[in-house]
């Protein structure tokens, strides 16, 4: 979460605080991504350091929980911000299966994307499973998580009649 989302004392703010109590409460994990959603590599240590504090503060006012883990905004990062992220206690999160959904505008694309990234991946590596890259932000990108696991139960039946190993769910 970046924490301008969910700090300040104004409607949309309060609702996204909200939103982020009902995930804790329902046992998910909130990670830390910055205050502003700055690129933290193009920044002196002392603003990329209170990217990180800012946002973890107002993850902790909203939530009552201390986030562990940390993506940086872009994926961008580089030695100096890996120590900085361990430094404070936090385990950076990134992802390996983009979905490109901050370029286009409807589930269906997004899912397009996923398939096509995916399989890609599964020639070139071998690899099943991954972190799926996907911003609440936009309601394509939501309405596009429900496509994407129903194509990952569909696959999973057919690993099943193959007796291959299945792609887990978390």
């Amino acid at each position: 979460v970046a924490g301008y989302r969910i700090d300040g004392n104004y409607p949309l703010a309060q609702r996204q605080a909200a939103i982020a109590r009902d995930i804790v409460r329902r046992g998910h994990i909130i990670g830390n991504h910055t205050e502003n959603h700055l690129g933290l590599p193009s920044l002196e240590t002392d603003e990329a350091i209170t990217q990180i504090e800012s946002a973890e503060a107002a993850i902790v006012r909203a939530t009552g929980r201390r986030p562990f883990l940390f993506r940086p905004p872009y994926g961008a990062h580089s030695p100096r911000i890996d120590h900085l992220v361990q430094e404070r206690g936090y385990t950076m999160m990134l992802w390996n299966i983009g979905t490109g959904d901050y370029q286009v505008r409807t589930a269906e694309d997004v899912l397009n994307i996923w398939r096509r990234a995916y399989d890609i991946r599964m020639r070139q590596e071998g690899q099943r499973g991954g972190i799926i890259l996907l911003h609440d932000t936009h309601a394509w990108s939501v309405e596009a998580f429900q496509l994407i696991y129903n194509d990952i139960q569909r696959r999973n039946c057919e690993l099943l009649a193959a007796g291959e190993e299945l792609f887990d769910i978390v």
